[in-house]
Formats: structure tokens, C-alpha cells, sequence
């Protein structure tokens, strides 16, 4: 994944291409590849594994002779279709397991006591977890010792993951789908307080850390620096994440309901991406699905709109910014700001001063 960000931010550079499309058409790559690799052999743990039922069940599951290990699982067009139970008795799930899978539901039996490292990505919508070797809270599944992250639910998770000081390991895909595109989901934001964590794929959250030292520990490990914070952060009522001086909007969360917002008042810069979008290829056109804002209002001292930061604006009716003697600045902020659709923002939606005089 290291080697990822590094190509992806290369190509990007010379062809003028969004990095982190190119970088989820590698991965999808790289997976497709990884699982040509994977030959059944390979798949069998012990010498003792037999390929005598190399037939899925129903849900699209192939388990090792004694039915005591999942080797690998694959998405079925049976009724049971995005569904997986694993058997009961079922000791093990195999170490990547799930690469090539898009389940939506999972239930993990009380027999399983072992998961192996990278066997589930995060799934869409819903794990049921009835082993007493693993704990489900908050849409995370951790092992029984809350020292390791397996897999997270991004429906139910929080859109701010702190990463507990317990953590000492987190599995690569934690946080990560099995689509190409499906990228702009929670986590937005992960908070790690300490620089011993192994690598994993944040996706395009943002990593928060209290220290320059541990941004310089994690970049060593392949994380991508940009889009780590050194400090802290502020969430407002609408969870929507700046920094913590409230300077910087980082991220509004996609999934929100709201309608209308007002920036708050001492912000000066909208983070890249701070509006989260999510494009989707949908036949022949670039669909852009974001959130459900209709009017927003910028702030005085507004003085930067980062690079697609506005993306996710894809029902914006209205923009308001204070009074007159703002005027020439957000025009020619707004004016100068281009993302994906090909008229500028200023074309497409209505930009109203209030005058407070």
C-alpha cells in the first residue's frame, strides 16, 4: 500500500488525474492480481487441510474438510445473496478470507475463536457477533483483549475514531471496502496518540495526532503526510470536524441530514475535501453523490477554498457571506475554485451578501 500512494501521487502529478482515483483503479488491481495468486493450495493452513469440499455452501463459503476452518469466501446470486452466516463449529477464519467478497451482513458464530490477520474488510451494514472471543461496540470489532481492530461498520461507526491506547495492532482493510469507489464513507477523521501502530489504509480520513514527532514516525510507515493533523480537533452540534482553533473546516460529514449550514465564524480555510463527496462511476458520466445542503453561509474571515473542498455540495441552491465589503474577496474565491463539474460553482448556484450594517 506504501508502494500505492507513492505511484498514485507520481501519476497524478503528471497527468493532471485525482490521486485517489488512481490509486483505488491500482488497488482494485492489486486485489484482482492478489487473488489470481492465491491458488487453493495456498489457501490450505495446515498440511493436513484436504480440497475434498472446494464447493461453496449456499453463502458462498469453502471450508477446509472437518468444517473447522473458513478458507475463503466469495458473494453467491443465491437468495442469500450480500448475506454471510458462518457454520457453527467453525474455529477459524482464514487470514484474508473476505478479500474478494461484498457482503453486506455478517454473523460470526460462538465457535469461532480465531480471525485471521486481514480476513474482513469493513462491511456496509451490519456484523452480528455471538463469539465471546470478540467484542462489536461503537461499529468496531475488536478481539477479546481490545488491543487489535479488526473490521469496522462504516454505517455505525463514528465519523471521529479515537483509536484507543490499548490498540497495538489494526488490520490493514479496517477501514476500507471492497469497491473501488466506495471511499468517501466514515471514519472521516482517526485520532492516534501514539506512533508505535503499524501501517493500515485510513482510507481518505484524516489522521489527528498530538505531536510532530509521531506525524514523523507514521510517515515512515507509509502513511500519506498530507493528510495527517498535528493537534486536536473541534466537533460542532452538526459533527461536522475543524480544527481545534476552529481555523480549518476539515471535514462535513456525507451521511448528514441538515440542509442549511452556517460555517462557523472564525474559520479561515476549507480543508481539501472538506465537503465529502463520492463519485460513482454511473455509465458513461461521473456521478457525484454528496450530502443534502442546500444554503450555506461562508464565513467572514474566510480566506481559502481547498481543492474539491466543495465537491459534495451536489444539491447547493444558495451561498451567503457577510455584507459588501466581502464582496471581491469570495467572488474571486468562488470564481477561482474548480472540482470535477464543469461550470463553475458561481454558474450554478445563487451567491447573496448579508448586509449586517
Amino acid at each position: 500500500m506504501k508502494d500505492l500512494h507513492k505511484i498514485s501521487y507520481q501519476f497524478a502529478s503528471k497527468t493532471g488525474l485525482q490521486q485517489k482515483d488512481i490509486e483505488h483503479i491500482l488497488l482494485t488491481i492489486k486485489n484482482a492480481i492478489d487473488e489470481h495468486l492465491n491458488s487453493r493450495q495456498n489457501l490450505l493452513e495446515t498440511p493436513n487441510d484436504s480440497v475434498a469440499c472446494w464447493l461453496p455452501d449456499e453463502y458462498g463459503c469453502i471450508y477446509d474438510e472437518c468444517n473447522c476452518k473458513l478458507l475463503k469466501a466469495r458473494t453467491t446470486n443465491s437468495k442469500h445473496y450480500g448475506i454471510c452466516v458462518i457454520k457453527e463449529g467453525t474455529k477459524e477464519i482464514c487470514k484474508n478470507a473476505f478479500l474478494r467478497g461484498h457482503f453486506v451482513e455478517l454473523i460470526i458464530p460462538q465457535s469461532v475463536n480465531l480471525i485471521g490477520d486481514n480476513a474482513l474488510r469493513h462491511f456496509y451494514r451490519n456484523i452480528e457477533n455471538n463469539s465471546p472471543f470478540f467484542i462489536l461496540k461503537e461499529g468496531i470489532l475488536y478481539n477479546k483483549t481490545e488491543d487489535r481492530i479488526i473490521s469496522c461498520i462504516n454505517s455505525k461507526c463514528s465519523y471521529v475514531i479515537d483509536v484507543k491506547p490499548t490498540i497495538r495492532h489494526i488490520d490493514e482493510n479496517a477501514f476500507i471496502t471492497n469497491s473501488a469507489w466506495a471511499y468517501d464513507y466514515p471514519p472521516y477523521v482517526i485520532k492516534i496518540n501514539k506512533g508505535d501502530i503499524n501501517y493500515f489504509n485510513a482510507n481518505y480520513a484524516l489522521i489527528v495526532v498530538p505531536s510532530e514527532e509521531i506525524k514523523v514516525q507514521l510517515k515512515e510507515k507509509g502513511f500519506d503526510c498530507k493528510k495527517i493533523i498535528v493537534g486536536d480537533i473541534y466537533i460542532d452540534k452538526g459533527c461536522v470536524v475543524y480544527t481545534s482553533d476552529k481555523k480549518i473546516l476539515l471535514s462535513f460529514p456525507k451521511e448528514s441530514d441538515l440542509t442549511l449550514y452556517i460555517i462557523l465564524d472564525e474559520c479561515e480555510e476549507l480543508a481539501e475535501d472538506a465537503f465529502n463527496w463520492l463519485p460513482d462511476p454511473d455509465g458513461e458520466c461521473m456521478h457525484i453523490i454528496g450530502n443534502n445542503l442546500r444554503t450555506i453561509q461562508l464565513p467572514p474571515k474566510l480566506k481559502t477554498i481547498g481543492k474539491n473542498a466543495l465537491q459534495g455540495l451536489t444539491h447547493l441552491k444558495e451561498i451567503y457571506y457577510y455584507h459588501k465589503s466581502e464582496e471581491s474577496n469570495i467572488l474571486k474565491l468562488l470564481k477561482d475554485y474548480k472540482d470535477y463539474y464543469v461550470e463553475n460553482i458561481c454558474n450554478r448556484v445563487k451567491v447573496k451578501s448579508i448586509n449586517l450594517d
